[in-house]
């Protein structure tokens, strides 16, 4: 099954804080049940208050893609 999570608070597991919020730990039992995943997500980091990206991006795994939409 592909999932759809749509987030745009919780820190990715990209993020440098280390923690990983209520998202992504759903993400992993996704993940580890072979289900694939792909999470829509803000640009924009609410912890330090600045744009990860300048641009809409997207980051591929084998079975989990991050799209990132620039706000």
């Amino acid at each position: 099954m592909h999932i759809w999570f749509v987030q745009t608070t919780d820190p990715s597991k990209l993020d440098s804080n280390n923690r990983l919020g209520r998202t992504e730990e759903m993400i992993n039992i996704a993940l580890n049940s072979g289900h694939s995943v792909t999470r829509w997500t803000s640009t924009f980091d609410h912890f330090s208050k600045n744009n990860k990206y300048k641009k809409d991006h997207t980051k591929t795994f084998s079975n989990y893609k991050i799209n990132y939409i620039y706000s």
